[in-house]
């Protein structure tokens, strides 16, 4: 009597049963790969734009780099309007590597712009805080995904009547102080780190303080045993009155016009020879026959006499009553500062 063999292996079936359940597995397993992979390399974006941004940072706590990037940068009124930069500078004006826009396709991230918004509504000849954006763009052949990376940088700055950037400092924990600071000395007071008081102590003779010499235009000077307020050429208010001969000067030179005169007070001229009739002195057409001991000469920033130098003018053309005329006069170099209290 014949006995049937029991069947072993697998059906058709169940094979494909198998391979499907498999196939399933695998697929599910890469999905799961592919999406820590891309994490990863979005962790690794986000990582690496931090790196980006510390570096940013660090430059710009420097005042001189922080002012160099934003030097250019005329402030928006209102907070919702944008300004852009181009780059990151350093305390030498030089645009720093790796910290401006650009299109390189071998980085895992790059920066795709810089923003600039006003975030305090800072007015002009105004202080208050500004917001930097840096937008990163990922580099879609080396990270995988599509959401990019944005970073922000809070800087305090100070800015003139026109919205330019006068003055920058990375924001600290100090950075109120900081400014307070600022403004203390840009009224021309002393800030107490004591007291946290701006004080406006008086100058010289105590007629003026600082806040009126910087109001006028000046800048408060220390003499070493007082303090002046220094001005330029323009001079201050007529209640001020020149500090000694503090000054600033330049060589001068007088010229044929320095001879010419309408004045009919002749007596008051030092004519080396003079007619006794004034009527015949309305007019001094000349021309400078001697120098003297001309140019002035000149000095910098000091306590110095102003230079002056001597010449002399003779009376040219048909002389009125026969004999030429003949006029010393004094010349005083150009004031281009002076001391003031």
């Amino acid at each position: 009597m014949n006995k049937s063999l029991p069947s072993s292996g697998f059906s058709l079936i169940e094979t494909l049963v198998s391979v499907a359940v498999l196939g399933a597995i695998l697929i599910g397993a890469m999905t799961f790969m592919k999406k820590r992979t891309a994490e990863a390399k979005y962790l690794e974006s986000v990582g690496e734009a931090d790196s980006i941004l510390n570096r940013a940072r660090l430059y710009l706590l420097d005042g001189d780099a922080c002012l160099n990037t934003l030097s250019n940068i005329t402030l928006p009124t209102t907070s919702n309007a944008p300004v852009l930069i181009t780059s990151i500078k350093d305390k030498f004006n030089k645009e720093v590597t790796g910290l401006a826009t650009s299109s390189n396709d071998k980085e895992l991230i790059r920066i795709d712009r810089i923003e600039l918004f006003n975030q305090s509504a800072v007015s002009p000849d105004g202080y208050g805080q500004v917001e930097m954006r840096i937008h990163f763009l990922r580099n879609k052949t080396k990270a995988i995904g599509t959401e990019n990376v944005m970073k922000k940088i809070y800087l305090s700055v100070a800015t003139d009547s026109a919205m330019k950037v006068k003055k920058c400092f990375n924001n600290t924990e100090n950075a109120i102080e900081t400014a307070y600071q600022m403004v203390c000395v840009d009224l021309g007071g002393e800030y107490s780190e004591e007291t946290g008081i701006c004080e406006f102590y008086p100058l010289a003779r105590g007629q003026h303080n600082h806040k009126q010499c910087v109001n006028g235009g000046g800048v408060v000077f220390n003499t070493g045993t007082e303090k002046i307020c220094r001005s330029d050429s323009t001079g201050m208010p007529n209640s001020w009155t020149p500090f000694k001969d503090w000054s600033t000067t330049e060589s001068s030179n007088p010229t044929n016009e320095d001879c010419t005169t309408s004045d009919t007070t002749v007596t008051a001229k030092n004519f080396a020879l003079i007619q006794s009739n004034p009527s015949l002195y309305q007019s001094f057409p000349a021309v400078i026959t001697d120098t003297g001991t001309c140019p002035t000469g000149a000095h910098a920033w000091s306590d110095q006499a102003i230079e002056t130098c001597s010449y002399t003018c003779t009376e040219t053309g048909s002389c009125p009553t026969g004999t030429c005329r003949v006029l010393n006069k004094t010349y005083k170099a150009k004031i281009l500062e002076r001391g003031y209290y």
